[in-house]
């Protein structure tokens, strides 16, 4: 349903699976996924907080969400440190170069931002 984009669907989907398996970190993430698309962001971050607790370094791609979803809220910081941590459980990862250069664009945006709140 994610695939199909059809967020809600996912999102009532995913609710149910978790009520019988809630420790599921593969469910946490897909609903924090989905909550995103749906602009639910802080619920979505408690979610793939959740499976990144729940499935350890076994879900990178929790990471690569919530560095996404902090990048959507200006935490720029926030943002690279959780890329960062995408690369480091996801070495491999088809992306990497790609993700490389936007950690490094976080970086300066983050420095940019601190630069002009203490300015």
């Amino acid at each position: 349903m994610l695939e199909a984009k059809r967020f809600a669907d996912s999102e009532a989907q995913l609710r149910e699976a978790l009520k019988q398996n809630p420790s599921a970190p593969t469910a946490h993430m897909y609903l924090g996924l989905a909550l995103a698309h749906l602009g639910n962001y802080d619920e979505a971050e408690k979610e793939l907080l959740r499976a990144t607790e729940a499935g350890g370094d076994q879900l990178g791609l929790a990471h690569y969400y919530l560095g996404g979803l902090y990048w959507r809220k200006r935490d720029y910081g926030r943002a690279a440190e959780e890329l960062e941590t995408y690369l480091r459980l996801s070495p491999n990862a088809a992306d990497a170069q790609r993700v490389r250069a936007t950690i490094k664009d976080m970086r300066r945006l983050g420095a940019l931002n601190k630069f002009q709140q203490e300015g």
